[in-house]
């Protein structure tokens, strides 16, 4: 059975080829669609309109001679031309319900062209700041990232799922301050949040929980302590909430499993070119000049 696909192909195929014939034209772009309004038929064609300027020819001229392309074959019911040159196609209802029994039976993979078949892909996606709950905008990156991946599959390709957890650097250094003031305040005790720390209520509840295995902490002497479990729960926290929408990764690649030596060596030679440079402002940040390759705006590594 031809799939939706190879219909399209094989109706702008044979309107080409009566274009071709008829007025020996070679150059014609054939697109063949669902047509706007579904009582014209079950597909369309408005390429003559298109063509018109090119062959000097009224466009209903032309879209009757791609109708008599269009007409011949077995999965074709009717062919008309209508308004100012549309050719629209009806298909025959044995050959709609074979699609059906088909898509009943094989889903929608049998379905799709051969195009791109034993492919492979990495699709990242998501990756968003590590320091806290997912947004709907970060669940919204889920859902088109994980709709890329599948349809990629369904035409052949072998997909790797990947996300990139950003543990390292300043940020989470911020994020296992904060754990440790709210440690600090479910223990009795009143230490502030820094300001440009993260205030979320979710860190008080890692709080407590770290309070009730581990007793007695104190920062910065157990400022390891707390930066391994800011960054355990926060992985947990986007794990778990990518889960609930059925989204799980082949890998989650983290920033500190890059060798420290590679990205030094990456950011000299970046700076070597003047697309790099260090903050003078003594934070220790590092900056991409992006704007020198056509992006909006400079970014911290």
């Amino acid at each position: 059975m031809n799939s939706p696909f190879s219909v399209r192909n094989s109706l702008a195929g044979g309107m080409t080829e009566a274009l071709a014939g008829e007025l020996g034209y070679q150059g014609a772009d054939v697109v063949v669609a669902e047509p706007a309004d579904a009582a014209f038929g079950d597909l369309s064609c408005s390429s003559a309109m298109g063509l018109a300027k090119v062959l000097r020819r009224p466009p209903a001229a032309i879209a009757r001679i791609m109708a008599r392309g269009a007409e011949g074959f077995d999965f074709v019911s009717s062919v008309t031309v209508d308004g100012p040159g549309f050719v629209n196609i009806t298909l025959t209802p044995d050959y709609l319900v074979s699609v059906a029994g088909r898509l009943a039976r094989e889903g929608m993979a049998g379905m799709l062209g051969e195009g791109g078949r034993k492919g492979r892909a990495i699709v990242e996606f998501v990756s968003s700041n590590p320091t806290g709950p997912l947004t709907v905008g970060h669940c919204r990156q889920a859902v088109l990232g994980d709709a890329i991946s599948r349809l990629l599959e369904a035409v052949g390709w072998t997909v790797h799922r990947e996300y990139y957890f950003n543990d390292a650097g300043r940020q989470m250094d911020r994020l296992a301050e904060s754990l440790a003031a709210r440690y600090d305040q479910v223990s009795g005790g009143a230490t502030p949040v820094p300001e440009d720390g993260y205030h979320g209520d979710y860190i008080t509840g890692w709080a407590r929980d770290l309070s009730a295995r581990k007793g007695g902490l104190t920062w910065p002497a157990d400022r390891d302590v707390f930066r391994r479990e800011a960054v355990d729960r926060a992985f947990r926290l986007i794990r778990d909430d990518l889960e609930l929408l059925g989204i799980r990764f082949d890998r989650y690649f983290a920033e500190s499993e890059l060798i420290p030596d590679a990205v030094e060596e990456a950011l000299k030679a970046l700076e070597a070119r003047g697309l790099a440079w260090s903050d003078p402002d003594g934070s220790g940040r590092t900056w991409l000049r992006l704007t020198a390759l056509g992006r909006p705006e400079d970014r911290v590594v």
